[in-house]
């Protein structure tokens, strides 16, 4: 199979090279992720990531966990899920380097128009959490918009209403974008890591500041959106800015309006660790792989993944402004001015 190729390079942290098959350029926007972070080229990737079929490695194998193939610095496995299946092979080329190969044996319907979307999700993206972490960087599962006073995190589960704050913030207040799933933490900067950057341009297009993307109706369009624009590196989008203060977002059925209240050092750190843990499990299939490979080589750094976690992000942050944001069961007008009387409405260019 004749695969394309891009290059991806994360704020110089982790460069990608991703071989692919060939998609309809309608599809871009939803087929590539992260395709905010492409580049014309790359000289050595960290990163080789092929989408298509592939002969396997011929490597006498132990047998873990039933499903995984393991030798020294090798991993296959196959899984069949949601009426696909497919197989995965990750060749270890360092401790810092991987080569993967991903092929789909039973594809979903929607996986024929998106062949490159999931690999992405399931493989690609805790595989760039994980050398992030090696290096002392973490991939936190976060927020963040950025003003003059620099960088503001908030913190919180799927659905704790971090999207709808964050567009708000930037359609009323004057705020940058850096996020609004995950953003990467590094000596005290948060870094951008934009998305399916065309979904939030769509949302942001709508210009409605709390409405999310509920109903049958808004998903249609925003697919209809996705399929005829590309993604393009926005305007509000910042690459970079200095930590500025940290929000804890948490349910409260009792209330009517959003309230701040402070919160202990000890009680942030934890709940941004429970994030990343919580999410570990949307990452099912390569973290449990690694976890195999753990007991087949008991120095693989992945053994440590959540003291890697707390190490990185108590040596990379050390902010004072620590807070916990209490809204209603869904955020409203008064969760925006909460924030913006801390986070200031100006903007940085």
């Amino acid at each position: 199979m004749n695969l394309c190729e891009k290059y991806l390079d994360i704020h110089g942290f982790l460069t990608i090279k991703l071989q692919h098959p060939k998609t309809h350029r309608y599809y871009s926007g939803i087929n590539f992720p992260f395709e905010y972070f492409e580049v014309p080229s790359i000289i050595e990737p960290d990163i080789t990531f092929s989408i298509g079929k592939f002969d396997r490695k011929k490597v006498k194998c132990d047998i873990i966990f039933r499903n995984y193939e393991i030798a020294n610095k090798y991993i296959y496995f196959r899984r069949a899920s949601a009426g696909s299946e497919y197989e995965v092979e990750i060749e270890m080329v360092s401790e810092n380097s991987f080569v993967v190969k991903f092929n789909w044996i039973k594809q979903r319907k929607i996986d024929i128009f998106l062949p490159c979307y999931r690999p992405q999700l399931l493989i690609l993206e805790p595989l760039i959490e994980y050398l992030l972490l090696l290096n002392g960087k973490v991939l936190l599962h976060a927020g963040a918009i950025t003003t003059s006073k620099g960088a503001s995190i908030f913190i919180g589960r799927s659905g704790s209403g971090k999207t709808p704050i964050i567009k708000s913030l930037i359609n009323q207040k004057g705020a940058r974008y850096l996020g609004d799933d995950k953003i990467i933490l590094y000596d005290e900067f948060a870094y951008a890591f934009p998305k399916n950057v065309c979904l939030f341009d769509y949302e942001m297009s709508r210009n409605e500041s709390i409405k999310e993307l509920n109903t049958l109706s808004e998903k249609i369009r925003s697919l209809i959106y996705l399929l005829w624009n590309k993604p393009t590196k926005s305007a509000y989008i910042a690459e970079k800015a200095k930590i500025h203060s940290l929000f804890l977002l948490l349910r409260d059925i009792d209330t009517d309006s959003a309230h701040i209240t402070d919160i202990t050092e000890t009680e942030i750190y934890n709940s941004m660790i429970y994030n990343n843990y919580a999410e570990y499990w949307n990452y099912y299939d390569l973290w449990e792989a690694f976890t195999a490979y753990s007991y087949y080589d008991s120095k693989f750094p992945f053994r440590n993944y959540l003291k890697l976690v707390s190490s990185s992000l108590t040596s990379n942050v050390t902010c004072s402004r620590r807070y916990k944001l209490l809204i209603p069961s869904y955020p409203d007008i008064s969760s925006i001015k909460a924030v913006a009387n801390i986070v200031s409405p100006e903007v940085i260019y």
